[in-house]
């Protein structure tokens, strides 16, 4: 009996084995949207999607293929397609014989004419294509034109004969079709008062619950839970990767919170042997798997739609200890710091979307304020986040509340804060302020340069607010020519007005212009020196020029646990260092004094910490000669240079030997510019970066035109050598027939972002 059952046990096993060696292979594939090549957002779409490609195409088993689910190219340009035609023909990225396809998208892919000729010529592919893959059918749709709401009737009709065609040909399998526009009022960002989605192709689908849509063009995140949807058929909007975005409205900041740049996304999709459709969705910048994973269950019929009418329950809560936390900045202006709150992680994967802030005095609200969660992150999202307040009341008793909202509107219960009071006293707090890393460890600078303020420039305030509202950086660096027009002082005071108001510490060097007016370099920093929040100081009087000094960042760990004995520890340790020099007129130089100035400072500052050279950024208005070594000619930057170069490096005419003493102390890894207004381009030189601020305005127009305005950033993380930095747009440029006249943005846009030293090997 024993001896049957085993051999009955046996044979069943080698059935089974057999069975499924010899079972048909079932598909998987890739898709990806929104390349955009050819736009200059973050670190530019190749770099982009190689970093995309690299990570999904290794995930095993390998792919059958890829889809592009349209805005494939910014511009419809013939050398747009052709960098898609050679990053996609990369043998290195792509293997041989893994078919790419590509679904126009018709903002991006097709000039102004509507025609999809160039399209088809460089990609050597039909506008709409039916495909088998492995006994399951797919069908790629382009737009085709503008009328019919983005898609035409022959785009319809395509689509009517292939659903057809493919339900009869695989009966009970799904059938995929890719889109660049979703049908209307299905998945997150299509809804109609949004306008991401069209309504054209939803009465063709709807008569197919089978079909699995995948759309793109909101580039809304795939880390939401809306970004799948099931009714009478199934959408899935891929995210992108060209940048983040949000719904309007909802937040105070507009659609591209801060660090939207960094929202990179890719799917990939298998067909289970169960007949059921499993969904993995990835961040392909920080290499993750955003979980849980979504399942398209068999049998494709409708009835097992798990993603249909859902609510998002239960509410996201804070855990019992969680409470805001006071920081009093002025006496009329705190931060508020909170931690995340948590949302359960089902079949929805629901997430926190935002925060509700809110300043009570008593039982009334006085001041509200919706906080992004930065959920578009990930892993990478702020375990903290922080709200800042200013134009409360003094000598009153106030609180404040946060309350969590999922992104099914759910709500949490408040958390609320101790009681507190502001008043005078604190306006000590605003006048010194200590330049420390976060608690993540970071620490951000905004550099602004050649703001040319004058009283025909109305726009300056607006370029100036929006990047401050926009990145609420830790430290804002005026890198020189900010005032250059009479009255000077009236100039002074409605920067320092922008500055004072932000509660953030600024800092100030002088530019070529800043002295020609009717206000000399000691008069502007006696003024400064009164002025809430601001660092700048004259420095030594022994070294040439004004405004020579040095910004110390501080640990973010507290004095007991950075100092070897916590009794005599008064102050954190230093982590970081900014050196700031006045590079004077443009016939002169940062000279020997300013120097030997600079190797003091870096010396002591090895000293202090263990003899190994402090983490250090500099800061001046003139570039020096060793600028030029990262570019070849107007119009035209070295290989591995990121950014502009428009006009020629007005360096000085001697060449005192400055960036021989960064190399040589070893402590500065970035050196940031002005003056040259066209210019903005970022490449490394001997193992320093040097860069160019983002030109927050200008004296002129003419030739200055053509690449918008606003402000660099420059990200630091404690206890590495290296940093990122990216520009913030946030103008554009003027009507040709009104001068002086820059178009404020009405949200800032990221662009050309970079790592250093990792963006820049070899």
């Amino acid at each position: 009996m024993y001896r049957f059952v085993f051999v009955l046990g046996f044979t069943l096993l080698a059935a089974f084995l057999t069975a499924a060696a010899n079972a048909e292979p079932l598909p998987r594939f890739v898709v990806i949207s929104d390349t955009h090549f050819g736009g200059v957002r973050g670190y530019g779409p190749k770099v982009k999607v190689e970093k995309a490609l690299k990570l999904l195409l290794k995930q095993e088993p390998k792919p059958d293929a890829v889809f592009i689910v349209g805005d494939i190219t910014n511009s419809a340009k013939a050398e747009e397609f052709d960098q898609v035609v050679e990053t996609f023909g990369n043998k290195e990225l792509v293997p041989e014989g893994l078919p790419v396809y590509y679904a126009g998208g018709h903002a991006h892919d097709t000039p102004s004419g509507g025609s999809y000729e160039l399209f088809e010529q460089k990609l050597k592919q039909p506008l709409n294509q039916y495909i088998t893959i492995k006994g399951y059918p797919f069908i790629v749709l382009g737009e085709g034109g503008t009328q019919d709401n983005e898609y035409n009737r022959e785009a319809r009709r395509f689509l009517e004969e292939k659903l057809s065609e493919a339900a009869e040909q695989f009966p009970g399998k799904p059938v995929f079709v890719f889109v660049h526009i979703p049908p209307q009022d299905t998945v997150y960002g299509s809804w109609q008062h949004e306008g991401w989605g069209v309504p054209f192709l939803n009465p063709v689908l709807e008569q197919y619950p089978q079909a699995v849509v995948f759309s793109a063009h909101s580039h809304y995140p795939l880390a939401d839970p809306r970004s799948i949807f099931q009714d009478k058929f199934t959408v899935i909007n891929d995210g992108g990767l060209s940048n983040g975005e949000i719904e309007k409205g909802v937040l105070g900041i507009g659609r591209k919170p801060e660090h939207h740049i960094n929202v990179n996304t890719g799917i990939i999709a298998d067909i289970l042997p169960s007949g059921s459709v499993e969904v993995q969705r990835w961040d392909t910048w920080y290499g993750e798997e955003i979980l849980p994973r979504w399942t398209i269950k068999a049998p494709h019929d409708g009835s097992q739609f798990l993603y249909k009418n859902r609510s998002g329950k239960p509410d996201p809560q804070f855990a019992p200890q969680d409470k805001p936390v006071i920081k009093k900045l002025a006496a009329d202006a705190v931060d508020v710091l909170y931690p995340q709150a948590a949302d359960k992680q089902d079949t929805e994967n629901d997430i926190v979307h935002h925060y509700v802030i809110e300043i009570f005095d008593g039982d009334l609200c006085i001041k509200t304020f919706k906080q992004f969660s930065y959920y578009y992150l990930n892993s990478h999202a702020p375990k903290e986040l922080s709200t800042r307040f200013t134009g409360l009341p003094s000598g009153k008793t106030l609180y404040a509340s946060v309350t969590a909202v999922d992104a099914f509107k759910n709500q949490s219960a408040a958390i609320k804060s101790k009681p507190f009071t502001l008043t005078e006293a604190d306006n000590q707090l605003a006048m010194k302020p200590k330049l420390q890393f976060r608690k993540d460890g970071t620490f951000t600078i905004m550099q602004m340069t050649d703001v040319h303020w004058t009283p025909k420039r109305p726009s300056v305030p607006g370029i100036m607010t929006l990047a401050i509202n926009t990145i609420h950086p830790d430290l804002i660096i005026l890198t020189g020519d900010i005032v250059t027009e009479k009255p000077a002082l009236t100039g002074w005071k409605e920067i320092a007005h922008i500055l004072i108001e932000s509660r953030i510490p600024w800092a100030v060097t002088f530019g070529n212009h800043d002295t020609e007016y009717d206000m000399t370099k000691p008069e502007i920093i006696a003024f400064l020196s009164k002025q809430p929040g601001n660092l700048t100081v004259n420095g030594p009087a022994n070294v040439s020029g004004n405004g020579n000094y040095v910004l110390k960042i501080a640990s973010a760990q507290s004095p007991e646990k950075t100092a070897r004995n916590a009794r005599t520890a008064r102050t954190a340790k230093t982590a970081a260092a900014l050196y700031c020099f006045d590079s004077r007129q443009q016939d002169n130089w940062i000279d020997h004094t300013q120097i030997a100035w600079y190797r003091k400072e870096s010396a002591a500052a090895k000293a202090e910490n263990g003899n190994q050279p402090l983490p250090a950024l500099a800061f001046f208005h003139i570039p020096f000669a060793e600028y030029k070594s990262v570019v070849e000619q107007v119009g035209k930057v070295k290989p591995g240079t990121v950014g502009h170069f428009g006009e020629k490096v007005c360096d000085p005419p001697l060449n005192s030997g400055l960036f021989s003493a960064f190399s040589e102390c070893g402590d500065v890894m970035g050196t940031f510019a002005g003056h040259d207004h066209q210019n903005d381009y970022i490449g490394v030189f001997h193992n320093i970066a040097l860069a160019y601020g983002y030109c927050t305005t200008l004296a002129n127009t003419g030739y200055y035109m053509g690449i918008g305005r606003g402000v660099r950033c420059i990200e630091l993380t404690e206890g590495k050598r290296g940093f990122t930095t990216y520009l913030v747009k946030t103008a554009d440029e003027p009507n040709a027939e009104i001068r002086e006249r820059w178009k404020v943005r009405q949200e800032a846009d990221t662009m050309y972002q970079v790592d250093f030293p990792e963006s820049f090997a070899k």
